[in-house]
């Protein structure tokens, strides 16, 4: 019996080919390296602070307040500086795995809910945010802030309870799809402070 090999047929040569293409581990990319410091500082929770950034504005450093200050002048960025509230950290999107592998992550859906405390000036402000897919959410913790990579949808709310002590604040739930978890980074110096843009 005469064995063709792939040189004597290109239709062999080309399906071996598609078939090294296609078929690849879960495992593509090395990983980044893990820091172990036992002495290292927990950081302390809740979304104290949020920015709200237009998805076409881009940082060279996250951590450089002229670079902050310069989008907020032009209108790019709008700070929200005393808030409650918390990020859920995202719940991740798989499909079924091929293989031995029984699953795969495609993405993550993320949830943050912020409070605001500043009510009837703001209802102008929040009516246009909620039909408005442009902006990104950022949003600060103790000692770090972290920015979504996507544009969110932002659905404000504001409920008046049956409590005579009880306040009226806008409720705020922001929604985003993507691959990658927010980064935190080194808070820029004076920006999460209230100040009014002329």
């Amino acid at each position: 019996m005469r064995l063709l090999t792939p040189a004597k047929r290109p239709d062999l040569k080309l399906f071996l080919q598609m078939s090294q293409i296609l078929y690849y581990g879960v495992s593509c990319g090395a990983l980044n390296t893990h820091n172990c410091d036992p002495c290292a500082p927990l950081e302390a929770a809740r979304v104290r602070s949020i920015g709200i950034i237009q998805k076409d504005f881009v940082f060279n450093d996250p951590t450089n307040p002229i670079e902050w200050q310069a989008g907020i002048d032009a209108g790019k960025i709008i700070i929200i500086p005393e808030t409650s509230g918390d990020f859920d950290g995202g719940t991740p999107k798989t499909i079924t795995g091929f293989g031995d592998t029984p699953e795969q992550n495609l993405t993550y859906n993320f949830k943050l809910t912020y409070r605001d405390p500043n009510y009837a000036q703001n209802q102008p402000f929040y009516d246009s945010l909620k039909f408005s897919r442009d902006w990104k959410v950022a949003f600060r913790s103790d000692t770090l802030v972290h920015i979504a990579d996507k544009p969110a949808v932002f659905k404000p709310k504001a409920t008046i309870p049956d409590d005579l002590q009880g306040v009226v604040i806008w409720e705020v739930e922001c929604d985003w799809i993507s691959k990658f978890l927010p980064a935190p980074t080194a808070i820029p110096a004076g920006i999460f402070e209230c100040f009014t843009v002329e």
